[in-house]
């Protein structure tokens, strides 16, 4: 298995968990998204449910995107 489908299949995984109620997936899987470059990709979505969940970071996350 390569790199690339390896990290394929662990963003999978984060998503998954993330929509199970893993705040720190979904904080992880944020982070991923920022990095992307394509237009309207939502991490904010994923940001704002690691903070609800309890994710102090993730609430920081949100606030310094809110600035900028």
């Amino acid at each position: 298995m390569g790199e690339a489908s390896k990290a394929s299949k662990a963003l999978a995984l984060f998503v998954q968990a993330c929509h199970r109620g893993d705040a720190y997936a979904c904080e992880e899987y944020g982070h991923h998204l920022e990095q992307r470059p394509e237009p309207g990709k939502h991490s904010s979505i994923y940001f704002e449910r690691a903070c609800v969940g309890g994710v102090g970071r993730a609430c920081r996350t949100l606030l310094r995107s809110e600035r900028d």
